[in-house]
């Protein structure tokens, strides 16, 4: 745990980004280590997920775009995340999108070569790496796409009973497209997320890519809201609108407590 805390502090003070949790300060002390890092005031992704399992497309769109450009921070500075999963994605009550963690990163050259060797989360790790070939750059793209297709349809694509059958099945299983699971994303989106998580990593753009694409097009005039996060609930705002959602409060006899009225 101790080199663990060292290495992301190291790693993370290599470069600075607005959508990058910074490291002011590390001391490795005797009796401990402590790292000084950025306090984001709200809660990470896997949170907000467990309350609201799918989130709109639009708003899924800020977050690839923004978590994107973050790893191309890191990328143009060599440095691979390898665990970009949604409990390191952290989001700011004021709006902030931040990417944490960095505590497995590698420069790349030497996470590109460390043959035989796995690293992240399973269900998050690209076909490259789950088979020995190493971690690059665009392997964080693969997990960046899983996250988006965790928000889109509440599933993570490789789900299975054991570690194993994650990793064969994120190796060998064809994913099942977005919109067979819910028609209501619209078919560029889908398009763009199947994109990020192509088998072959030369078939997927790199980080510095992923904002132009269609991640940076359904994002482009909006903000991100949790608050807007859930489709089921409203759809996203963009600046100068109101939200096409409007709840009301009504008393419910049985809990007690307000429940929103769509």
């Amino acid at each position: 745990l101790r080199q663990r805390l060292l290495r992301e502090a190291v790693t993370t003070a290599r470069f600075s980004h607005p959508n990058i949790v910074a490291v002011y300060d590390a001391i490795d002390a005797p009796e401990a280590t402590f790292i000084a890092m950025e306090f984001v005031d709200g809660c990470s992704l896997a949170r907000l997920l467990r309350r609201l399992p799918i989130l709109a497309a639009e708003q899924v769109a800020i977050l690839g775009a923004t978590i994107a450009r973050g790893l191309a921070a890191a990328h143009a500075h060599h440095i691979v995340h390898r665990d970009v999963t949604p409990g390191n994605i952290l989001l700011g009550r004021a709006g902030a999108i931040k990417l944490g963690d960095f505590g497995v990163a590698e420069i790349q050259s030497l996470a590109e070569s460390k043959a035989g060797r796995v690293f992240g989360t399973p269900g998050f790790i690209p076909p490259e790496a789950c088979v020995g070939d190493g971690f690059g750059a665009r392997g964080d793209v693969f997990s960046l796409g899983v996250v988006l297709y965790l928000c889109l349809t509440g599933r993570n694509p490789f789900s299975a009973a054991t570690v194993t059958q994650v990793l064969a099945r994120t190796v060998a299983c064809e994913i099942v497209a977005p919109r067979a699971l819910d028609a209501m994303i619209p078919p560029a989106f889908e398009k763009v997320v199947m994109r990020l998580l192509a088998r072959r990593p030369a078939e997927r753009p790199d980080a510095a890519a992923a904002p132009r694409t269609g991640l940076g097009w359904r994002a482009r005039g909006r903000r991100w809201s949790a608050r807007a996060g859930s489709r089921r609930r409203c759809r996203a705002r963009a600046p100068g609108r109101t939200s096409r959602c409007r709840a009301a409060a009504r008393h419910n006899p049985r809990t007690g407590r307000a429940d929103e009225r769509r």
